[in-house]
């Protein structure tokens, strides 16, 4: 196995028994080639064989067979999900022929509990096991036509499941240039649109194994994935970040495809962070409209601000008669004591406007008819106004709580209608709600005998 292409990677061993036997050389050790990864590898494998926790591993009826070009994707894909979390990977990194997996690794993942590592010999027994289960298992997920143009030495008690996987992914996965064609198409017409960054990474991953597996194994060069990237990603809410890595990708800075696809998920991350959602406008708004309800219900009963006035009360009110503060004309003491109008009041102001003296008004039992006849008025004008604003003050309930109801259902309808696609804007929500019929349509007696007694006090 050849990996001139790989970093050396040493892990110092104790050395072998056998071969310190035939060597005058004290300690030995085995040089392990490859990647950082590798040797991650080897640790797990290690690690899952001292814990014994696997059990023996059998093909279920999820595995499709394999019985072509068409499926061959699949099948490899449902094995690399089965293969992956058994005896700690070791099955698939004898297929993917993994450094991890050379007879030295062996010698390392059935080593003894003192980390002794076992003979040469015990390795390669080790070895050549597993690829006869590997063998084994590959031929469970075969369709018979598949099973018949197998290589006759599969057949004949020659078992490797290395070269099966081999000879299948040649056969039916490997060179695919109608495969790969199309792989390249789908990417070069990617469209992002409101797509997820995890979603649309998860999509180009997959188009990318598409042409791994077309060619036979050749990976995809990381350059060209994060072209494919930074193409698909020219869109208004990328762009900037899409510029801010194509000036450092350009200036030598080592960029991949995950590191890419980071800095635009944290990107993604921020927009939703400082941008309100639909969902937020839609509590906003309606709270903004259970409030504008709760301001409404102050108004027209219930728990309103001003309970004094309710209960009746004249603390603010002022007697038209004497022009002081916290009572009525009708319990004014110096209207029943005689005393004539004070002459800034407003039933002074009346008379004046009217031509008539201060001297003509008098209380009760005294002075002319005429004035007898101007109190008489002006009691029976604050009695209708009392009953107009009681009967204001019914209607405006009784509109609240009809509006209130209207409100509700419309809330429903709403949700069940159009939740799916976002809520409306406040102006569009408030503006469907129909205004409140607060109009004072009964008719009242014209207690007025002048234009004047129109306004309020």
């Amino acid at each position: 196995m050849s990996t001139s292409n790989l970093d050396p990677a040493s892990i110092p061993l104790p050395k072998d028994p056998e071969e310190s036997s035939n060597s005058n050389v004290g300690i030995t050790s085995m040089r392990i080639c490859g990647t950082a990864g590798s040797t991650a590898k080897l640790l797990a494998m290690i690690n899952a064989r001292r814990s014994g926790s696997s059990s023996e591993l059998k093909i279920t009826k999820k595995i499709p067979d394999l019985t072509g070009h068409k499926d061959f994707i699949a099948w490899r894909t449902m094995l690399l999900g089965l293969f992956v979390p058994y005896l700690g990977g070791r099955y698939w990194n004898l297929l993917e022929k993994d450094p991890s997996t050379s007879i030295e690794a062996y010698q390392l993942i059935f080593a003894a509990s003192d980390a002794t590592p076992i003979s040469r010999q015990e390795a390669i027994a080790h070895r050549t096991a597993d690829l006869i289960a590997i063998h084994g298992l590959l031929l469970q997920t075969l369709d018979s036509d598949v099973l018949q143009s197998v290589d006759e030495k599969t057949t004949t008690g020659d078992f490797d499941g290395s070269k099966l996987w081999d000879g299948l992914t040649a056969k039916y996965g490997g060179k695919d240039l109608g495969s790969k064609k199309a792989a390249e198409k789908a990417i070069q017409d990617f469209k992002l649109g409101s797509m997820s960054v995890t979603t649309a990474s998860q999509q180009l991953q997959a188009l990318f194994t598409q042409i791994y597996l077309a060619t036979g194994g050749k990976k995809v060069p990381e350059e060209a994935k994060i072209e494919a990237i930074l193409t698909i990603f020219d869109v208004p809410r990328f762009r900037s970040m899409r510029t801010t890595i194509q000036e450092q990708w350009q200036n030598g800075h080592p960029y991949t495809f995950d590191t890419v696809i980071s800095r635009f998920v944290g990107e993604e991350s921020l927009q939703d962070s400082s941008a309100p959602t639909s969902e937020v406008d839609g509590a906003r708004a309606l709270r903004t409209v259970e409030s504008a309800a709760r301001n409404l219900s102050s108004t027209s009963g219930g728990n309103r601000t001003n309970p004094a006035r309710r209960r009746g009360e004249t603390s603010n009110m002022q007697c038209w008669h004497c022009g002081k503060s916290g009572h009525r004309m009708r319990a004014c003491r110096r209207r029943a004591a005689g005393d004539p109008p004070h002459p800034q009041s407003h039933l002074a102001r009346e008379a004046n406007t009217r031509g008539q003296g201060t001297t003509s008004f008098a209380g009760p039992g005294h002075g002319s008819s005429a004035a007898s006849a101007t109190h008489a008025r002006l009691a029976a004008l604050e009695s209708s106004m009392q009953h107009a604003t009681a009967l204001l003050v019914n209607r405006t309930r009784e509109a609240f709580h009809n509006n209130a109801r209207s409100i509700v259902e419309a809330q429903a309808r709403e949700r069940d209608a159009v939740y799916h696609a976002g809520v409306p804007a406040l102006a569009n929500r408030i503006s469907n709600y129909p205004s409140s019929p607060f109009i004072l349509n009964e008719p009242h007696q014209d207690f007025s005998f002048g234009s004047s007694f129109g306004r309020s006090h």
